[in-house]
């Protein structure tokens, strides 16, 4: 009975000290958001450049030159592509502002509110300028808050722009001594089963990371190709919305849609083109859903796609934005952490009483 009670005991402290030790993590974690998204970022780039900087290491090239070799490619690309595209960029972003500036907000609520009734004939008079004006008026007297938070968010981004470009080439030269470290966190007598278990995170990271940057690449070049195909102006831009707010999971049609609907108002002077976003937008969402999104990632993280969309709201819901954009890695490490530990363990015992 005494041992039972001792047992007990041994396994409650275990599990206290186990949560202890998540809620230490979690609020180290919120202490220091900003320092560790900065080095999760350069995490997630510098495992997008390391297929290529191995590929040089393996023709005989040291470390350090594969990845200044791989920088000065990567710069050198995106100079030549911003050579390429700025002119008729510049153009589109110019044409882009003009029609915003011509938006008259009143009449074309008014315009839209009158499509609806066609259809809702039952909704009272101006409901929808009303409901707007709602909104406008709670987002005026929210903007003087975020106004005194702007030159504290300004900074940021300028020191994250300077900061990041550093931090990704270190952890990118420096991978392997990085992983050597952090493998010597653990005792001797596991060293094999550490190992094993932070070279597959690497792994599955370094393979969403691309699936993430292919799927964003196709919902952008869709969105630009499609809304070009219907006549809507500055196509190209719009496409690159689209592939940007892609980086968030499944809103990059969405996000693309809505200032395409837009200026669709201004260029035909009415809704007549909506029909034909929608149907771009549902195409484009249909095909990235049903076919590329879930063969992307089922390849490169083994998630389901339906819990990726219960992952992403839940990461919203806590951290926001940027949740929303750092949820899906963030449970793909800690998942394929756990899954390999209980795997190597095993094996590793196995092979010990062999």
């Amino acid at each position: 009975m005494a041992m039972s009670t001792d047992m007990k005991l041994t396994s409650f402290r275990k599990y206290f000290l186990t949560f202890l030790i998540l809620a230490a993590v979690a609020y180290f974690t919120y202490l220091f958001a900003y320092i560790l998204g900065i080095v999760f970022i350069s995490i997630l780039l510098a495992t997008l450049f390391d297929p290529v900087i191995s590929y040089l290491e393996s023709k005989g090239i040291k470390r350090l030159f594969a990845t200044l070799l791989t920088f000065l490619s990567v710069l050198l690309l995106f100079y030549f592509l911003l050579a390429s595209f700025i002119p008729k960029l510049a153009t589109q972003f110019d044409s882009f502002m003009q029609t915003f500036r011509h938006i008259s907000l009143q009449e074309n609520i008014a315009a839209l509110e009158k499509e609806v009734k066609k259809i809702l004939p039952f909704l009272p008079d101006s409901f929808l300028y009303h409901k707007i004006e709602l909104i406008i008026t709670k987002g005026i007297d929210s903007s003087f808050y975020a106004l005194g938070q702007s030159f504290s968010g300004l900074f940021a981004a300028v020191a994250l722009l300077v900061i990041l470009p550093f931090t990704t080439f270190f952890i990118a030269k420096d991978k392997f001594m990085l992983l050597k470290g952090l493998v010597s966190l653990f005792p001797n007598n596991s060293f094999e089963m550490s190992y094993t278990v932070v070279k597959r995170v690497t792994d599955k990271l370094s393979h969403y990371v691309r699936g993430w940057i292919i799927d964003a690449a196709f919902v952008g070049i869709a969105c630009g190709i499609g809304f070009w195909i219907i006549g809507i102006e500055n196509s190209i831009i719009l496409g690159l919305i689209a592939g940007i707010g892609h980086l968030i999971p499944y809103l990059g049609p969405i996000i693309g849609g809505i200032p395409a609907l837009l200026i669709s108002i201004v260029q035909f002077g009415n809704i007549s083109a909506l029909p034909a976003i929608v149907i771009v937008v549902l195409f484009i969402y249909t095909m990235d859903n049903g076919f590329v999104q879930p063969y992307v990632f089922s390849k490169n993280v083994d998630i389901h796609p339906l819990f990726i969309i219960l992952i992403i709201i839940g990461g919203g819901e806590l951290f926001g934005i940027t949740g929303m954009l750092f949820a899906v890695p963030a449970v793909t490490i800690i998942r394929t952490a756990i899954k390999e530990y209980y795997f190597a363990r095993k094996n590793f015992k196995l092979y010990n009483t062999a």
